[in-house]
């Protein structure tokens, strides 16, 4: 869950190629790794927070300060992903990434 770089994932084919950065997401997974499109050192790394289902996870997105933090309201946790700008004509939008049956 998190948010997406609408163009940038259109131009992929809607496939997320976590191996590299400018994959167009910043996302946390819940087996607490996160996915930067833009920090290498943030993507797929294991530095977020488990959750599970019933957890309510809060996405706040502040566009002045280039950052989006994922908090566990149920469970606490919390982590810090720098954004950057997205490209001309691209917005960012919420996506959740489901991965395998069950997600």
């Amino acid at each position: 869950m998190g948010i997406c770089l609408q163009n940038v994932i259109k131009q992929a084919n809607y496939n997320f190629n976590y191996t590299q950065t400018y994959h167009g997401s910043y996302l946390i997974s819940s087996n607490a790794y996160s996915w930067s499109h833009s920090q290498p050192q943030f993507n797929s790394y294991q530095n977020a927070f488990p959750f599970t289902e019933g957890d309510i996870i809060k996405i706040t997105m502040n566009t002045q300060l280039k950052e989006l933090i994922f908090e566990n309201l149920k469970k606490g946790g919390k982590l810090k992903l720098d954004v950057i700008d997205p490209p001309y004509n691209d917005r960012y939008v919420p996506c959740v990434n489901l991965c395998t049956a069950g997600d």
